[in-house]
């Protein structure tokens, strides 16, 4: 008899049922939400017909412009046509800095997506946020593009996107500074994204945004993420991100580059 494999079969459905419970917790404690402006990791690939929800939470640590840690989740209502869909993405932070507890983002993204063809999609979508971090009180903006699968296989879908919007933003900062309080700005968006299936129930999701001005191509911002996603059951999913964010021309005293990296629970119903 293999006293190994008879462990594991005892001890892997404890430790997951343990995970759920104590992830379940802190979602129960902590109703806010973290904000993510890579809405690749929200979309959702089935072809029935209805609505869905996606709704994640984490432990995040940063580090960059600011030094705390903080817990959050990731929500996105889907609504699938068929060949078509929509989906809205609302986020949000809330977190402690030095033991002071402070509410710091919000994110908003409503996207519709249309299939023109077997590979190709158009998109429009519009979006609200802010970020106290890097001083941004208010951004806006709206636009569409096109989005193109270059690869699918058992294990590997690639695609990727080019799309226009127009942006508003706000900052906090006095009229001496250096960066606009006010902006608005026509910005060229490409993205590249891919979706590996590892091995039964672990998948990684790969996904790289490089966002120009137009008229202006040194101000430009690249968001890259990398997300582990392992299933614990039929609608709970362990993820494990990294993130990073770079902006070429930040505001006053705010660094061009933020790393986060997340450890949390995805619920799907």
């Amino acid at each position: 008899m293999d006293l190994s494999l008879i462990s594991k079969a005892i001890f892997l459905p404890i430790l997951k049922t343990k995970i759920i419970i104590l992830s379940l917790s802190f979602f129960c404690l902590y109703q806010n939400i973290f904000p993510q402006v890579n809405t690749e990791k929200f979309r959702i690939a089935t072809d029935s017909i209805g609505f869905s929800v996606r709704s994640g939470i984490d432990f995040t640590l940063m580090t960059g412009n600011t030094d705390f840690s903080f817990l959050g989740t990731n929500s996105r209502f889907n609504y699938n046509w068929g060949e078509d869909y929509t989906f809205l993405v609302v986020n949000g932070s809330f977190g402690q800095n030095n033991g002071v507890s402070f509410f710091s983002q919000a994110f908003l993204h409503l996207r519709n997506v249309n299939s023109v063809a077997d590979l190709v999609q158009l998109e429009e979508f519009v979006q609200y946020d802010n970020n106290k971090q890097i001083l941004l009180l208010h951004r806006a903006l709206f636009g569409g593009g096109f989005r193109f699968k270059i690869l699918q296989n058992d294990e590997l879908i690639m695609r990727i996107g080019t799309s226009t919007f127009l942006e508003h933003e706000t900052y906090d900062l006095n009229n001496s500074s250096l960066h606009r309080r006010i902006t608005n700005v026509v910005r060229l968006s490409l993205y590249w994204t891919s979706l590996l299936d590892l091995q039964r129930d672990v998948t990684f999701l790969s996904t790289t945004y490089l966002q120009s001005a137009i008229g202006e191509f040194r101000d430009v911002r690249i968001l890259s993420e990398n997300a582990l996603n392992i299933k614990l059951g039929k609608t709970v999913d362990l993820v494990i991100n990294l993130h990073m964010r770079f902006d070429n021309l930040p505001p006053d005293e705010v660094g061009k580059f933020d790393l986060v990296s997340k450890i949390g629970i995805a619920m799907n119903f």
